[in-house]
């Protein structure tokens, strides 16, 4: 199955551990989802990350790595794909 999260899911998934995420993160690690992200997603993602989220504010170095962890586990869709 693919799927394609919006960028609540992913502040759900990377920031807030929110546990309403875990199967789709326990589907990621076992390979059941195949997880697809837009490059207009991860834009608005790395936009969203420099915001402040919960009354705290990510450095650019935790911004950075979140979406370097997206990345990992994502594959890249397009509108030719």
């Amino acid at each position: 199955m693919r799927l394609v999260l919006d960028t609540n899911v992913w502040l759900d998934w990377l920031v807030f551990n929110d546990p309403g995420v875990a199967a789709i993160r326990r589907a990621a690690a076992s390979q059941t989802v195949t997880l697809w992200l837009s490059t207009e997603c991860e834009a608005e993602l790395a936009r969203v990350l420099g915001y402040t989220l919960s009354g705290r504010t990510l450095s650019a170095t935790a911004q950075a790595a979140l979406l370097a962890q997206c990345r990992q586990i994502t594959h890249p869709v397009s509108a030719d794909t």
